[in-house]
């Protein structure tokens, strides 16, 4: 009896604990399976923020002939297939670009972009992060 109260002083109903310790082999599955999607579910967005990074862009930039506006932006790649990756660039207020790179690994002090002037025009060169600069291809390089 002293063991019964102490369980129900703790809140647990025992019926709900001897149906469980007697349940099916089947039940038992449900439970650990239905755990075990919801933990998968809940990390996938951790997974999704490592392949992100945001960025200011302290002046209008173009890309190309893309103009983006100064302001912040989120820039996510693909895993890459050699070291090609897709860039997609969120920017508030515009629909996301998509954009083809070339990944290098290579350490920065902190993430930041590349940038040069063409004739008054500021041009994107690259992204980097701690560890990956991101070329853009396409895009004109700075003019020795």
């Amino acid at each position: 009896m002293f063991q019964a109260s102490l369980v129900l002083d703790r809140g647990y109903n025992l019926r709900v604990l001897r149906r469980f310790r007697h349940a099916p082999e089947g039940t038992l599955v449900k439970y650990t399976l239905g755990l075990v999607l919801s933990v998968i579910c809940f990390s996938l967005p951790m997974l999704a923020i490592k392949n992100s990074q945001g960025f200011l862009l302290p002046t209008d930039v173009r890309i190309g002939d893309i103009q983006i506006p100064h302001g912040p932006c989120n820039v996510t790649w693909t895993e890459p297939s050699g070291s090609q990756v897709q860039l997609i660039i969120k920017t508030e207020g515009r629909n996301p670009i998509t954009l083809p790179a070339r990944m290098v690994e290579v350490k920065h002090s902190k993430s930041g972009i590349t940038t040069f002037v063409d004739n008054g025009v500021t041009y994107i060169q690259d992204f980097h992060t701690a560890d990956h600069t991101f070329i853009l291809i396409g895009t004109p390089g700075a003019k020795k």
